[in-house]
């Protein structure tokens, strides 16, 4: 992380404690991938296990272009500054956003798995697609240097397990949109 980008970074990593995810209902809409990898209603395509941003975490591969949908695995914005996270301005390929990725060891062992496809398109879920032939190299140099290039020395999950129920009181919950976006104008306001 670059030293500019740390008082930033830790900024959202912080205001993470604010977010109280869920409780979510998501019901019948949701359903167990089936073992090995096939995804229903999309041959071709295959789903890959990579926890470390959340623990039920997968990307998407399809073997016949190497097109890989990375979710958060990998996103290719730097998320770890204010001005990354709102412009979404486009940077090389960085591990998953470190404001919430609870699993540093997995995240890192998922970005290895990942650069071992060597893909030719890369569609993140934070950032834009890249595609050619320096997406390969790019992962597979993420991949070897994950912990000097996405691991924080410094957030709330390299010091804790992660919260059961959230570190927030519960009331606090529905003030946290109003008060992003409060954080937001403000900063908009500065530039």
């Amino acid at each position: 992380m670059l030293e500019g980008d740390v008082l930033s970074g830790t900024a959202i990593m912080r205001s993470c404690r604010l977010l109280r995810p869920g409780p979510f209902n998501a019901g019948p809409a949701v359903q167990p991938l089936p073992a090995g990898g096939d995804v229903p209603a999309l041959p071709g395509w295959r789903w890959l296990h990579t926890p470390g941003h959340s623990s039920g975490h997968v990307a998407l591969w399809r073997e016949a272009d190497r097109t890989l949908l990375s979710g958060d695995a990998v996103i290719t914005t730097h998320q770890a500054t204010v001005r990354g996270a709102v412009t979404l301005h486009p940077v090389s390929v960085q591990g998953p956003p470190a404001y919430y990725t609870p699993n540093w060891t997995a995240a890192r062992a998922s970005v290895q798995a990942l650069a071992e496809l060597a893909p030719d398109l890369l569609a993140p879920g934070h950032g834009h697609p890249v595609q050619g032939p320096h997406v390969a190299a790019d992962l597979l140099r993420l991949a070897r240097n994950f912990d000097e290039r996405s691991r924080p020395f410094r957030s709330w999950y390299t010091r804790r397990p992660v919260p059961v129920g959230g570190p927030v009181p519960r009331g606090l919950g529905p003030l946290t949109r109003p008060l992003g976006a409060l954080a937001a104008l403000w900063w908009l306001t500065r530039r």
